[in-house]
């Protein structure tokens, strides 16, 4: 049911963002907005009754962003959208018959960010809304598909040209109590 086709419709989505961020960086003008493509992942820890069935995980995917900068200052603002298009829960129980569950996780969200030290280098915090989808029902509702929100605080840094690398420190809370710590690393390029 979320194969191929949510694929497809991600791929659309992170083109549509990052076309847009193009269409408007194009005029070089220092205030303008710049978008950006590129892979993420994350590792996860689980929490809760989900955290002693299944305790850590891994997803890996695509994000796309919009950036710009807030007139003069050191600050930027955003708006950030992630697919996680392959993912993995282990089990922590070896009586699971289930020793793995396959996740897709999909992320909309605003960042806010700060230079430090010098240009091409920002923390942000981040935050949004976030579905979960899995192969298997998982607890504490027993359901393949969990919404919520996230939040985060994070550092990147431009390393070469237009690419950015960044690690973020993110706390996920789903329906039902389902929660998660995280840690992602990601590495986009601006277009």
């Amino acid at each position: 049911m979320w194969g191929r086709g949510s694929l497809i419709a991600a791929l659309c989505v992170c083109s549509v963002v990052t076309s847009d961020g193009l269409a408007l960086a194009e005029d070089d003008d220092p205030s303008a907005a710049s978008g950006r493509f590129g892979l993420v992942l994350a590792f996860r820890d689980n929490l809760g009754d989900l955290g002693d069935l299944y305790n850590l995980g891994f997803l890996w995917g695509f994000h796309a962003g919009l950036d710009k900068p807030v007139g003069e200052s050191d600050w930027h603002v955003g708006v950030g959208w992630s697919t996680l298009v392959r993912g993995y829960y282990f089990s922590s129980d070896s009586s699971q018959v289930n020793s793995t569950i396959h996740l897709t996780e999909v992320d909309l969200g605003v960042t806010a960010s700060h230079t430090v030290f010098r240009p091409g280098q920002r923390v942000f915090g981040s935050g949004g809304a976030v579905m979960l989808l899995s192969n298997l029902p998982i607890p504490p509702a027993d359901e393949r598909r969990y919404f919520g929100w996230y939040a985060g605080l994070g550092y990147k840094r431009n390393v070469i040209g237009e690419w950015t690398m960044s690690v973020e420190a993110r706390y996920s809370r789903l329906g039902h109590g389902l929660a998660n710590l995280n840690l992602v690393f990601g590495m986009t390029a601006g277009l």
